[in-house]
């Protein structure tokens, strides 16, 4: 994910934990095709999608 923004692992790793913290997102361990190990896996809650459909209203202006 880091390599994809075009970031570092710890600047990615401490936004994901400030918005599982603020409530935004929230995170689950779950087995993932072809990998060997259970991954994290993001979803956005109900704060989440209502902040993502804030900022896309605020941005298209």
């Amino acid at each position: 994910m880091a390599l994809a923004l075009g970031s570092t692992q710890a600047a990615v790793s401490n936004a994901l934990r400030r918005l599982v913290d603020g409530g935004a997102l929230r995170v689950e361990r779950y087995h993932v095709r072809l990998k060997l190990q259970r991954l994290k896996v993001y979803q956005l809650t109900d704060l989440g999608e209502a902040l993502v459909r804030h900022i896309r209203s605020t941005s298209e202006r």
